[in-house]
């Protein structure tokens, strides 16, 4: 009974370890889509009037972007 009673508890954790896995996945894919989706690239004005650096900004956030992505699931382990 007592090994049984520990196998039950094992399995418990295992399975709650699985869910809490699934969940934080579906948070990062939603954090990255919300991260993706406010990247807008710059008007001809606004790379005028900061000669050129909205353009690099833009640029790194994209790259950024897809280094986060990449790097997606070997950061969070």
């Amino acid at each position: 009974m007592e090994k049984l009673v520990s196998d039950y508890f094992e399995k418990s954790v295992k399975g709650l370890g699985v869910c809490n896995a699934i969940r934080d996945g579906i948070e990062q894919i939603r954090q990255l889509q919300a991260i993706g989706n406010n990247i807008v690239a710059p008007k001809n004005s606004e790379i005028i009037a900061t000669n050129g650096l909205a353009v690099v900004v833009y640029t790194m956030s994209n790259v950024f972007l897809f280094v986060m992505w990449a790097f997606e699931g070997d950061l969070w382990d």
